[in-house]
């Protein structure tokens, strides 16, 4: 188990690099539910790439200790993209390191063509590694699904979370979706779906932060998925009074790289 001093640095690591490289960045939190599990110390912080050098990419792939062969993909991969998250993510016995391309721009830039406007683009990529012994590395893909309907969109994700006559992670979804889309104009959200080699992972993300609700405007859905995971109504008590103003972000489901079910909800924070 690690010391409280250990976990501290990993877990302030990419903050310090980020005021030591004095960069601006979006500040986003989340939390994870699995089985009997609420994983509350996650984040990410959005870095501009066109204020990142390649002097400065490298000094945060080293000093966040990313493997080797990464670095290499990444560095190559890196010219494309708009966006640098740096990611942090404690579980129960691990703590792993993530750094995320996003490539807005250039699937925007393709979708334009009428030729491709509706075929699924690479929207993200995401380089991941345990902080604790670097040498566990994997890449996760993020393919985005360009301007479905709510029903496309659910009926995708339908087919990504496991059921066995179990619908409540569904309906929870499905209610937050809806309710989001009814204030996009077009009813149209931003849908991702993730995949790694060699694990099954399969799930999804969806952008709800066009919709401007705040995290607490899902108490209701969140009730119930916090039911289903076995985790105390307490803590959605909790959660909700610490950040229940803060805009809802992002949220995602399915299956982990374990094989277990998970719901993971985002929300912004305050910018650093």
């Amino acid at each position: 188990m690690l010391s409280q001093e250990t976990f501290l640095d990993l877990y302030l690591r990419p903050f310090r690099i980020v005021e030591q490289l004095e960069l601006a960045c979006g500040y986003e939190k989340s939390f994870k539910l699995i089985d009997g599990q609420l994983l509350r110390n996650r984040y990410m912080l959005g870095i501009e790439k066109s204020v990142l050098d390649h002097r400065k990419l490298t000094s945060i792939c080293e000093r966040m200790e990313m493997p080797r062969n990464s670095v290499d993909a990444f560095l190559s991969r890196v010219a494309d993209a708009n966006l640098v998250l740096l990611g942090f993510e404690a579980a129960a016995d691990d703590c792993l390191y993530k750094i995320y391309l996003e490539y807005w721009d250039r699937m925007r830039a393709r979708l334009s063509s009428k030729q491709i406007a509706h075929e699924p683009q690479l929207l993200f990529q995401g380089f991941k590694w345990s902080a604790l012994d670097n040498s566990r590395a994997i890449l996760t893909d993020y393919t985005c699904f360009p301007k479905l309907d709510v029903d496309e969109m659910t009926d995708r994700f339908d087919r990504l979370l496991s059921t066995g006559g179990e619908r409540r992670v569904f309906d929870a979804v499905s209610e937050i979706t809806g309710a989001a889309a009814g204030k996009v104009p077009g009813r149209q959200l931003i849908y991702l779906e993730a995949c790694e080699e060699g694990n099954p992972r399969v799930s999804f993300d969806i952008n709800l932060y066009s919709a401007g609700m705040a995290l607490q405007s899902i108490r209701r859905p969140l009730e119930r998925l916090f039911r289903y995971f076995s985790i105390s109504p307490g803590e959605l008590d909790r959660l909700l009074a610490e950040a229940g103003l803060r805009p809802l972000g992002h949220l995602s489901a399915g299956t982990d790289r374990y094989g277990r079910d998970f719901v993971t909800v985002y929300y912004e924070n305050l910018p650093k």
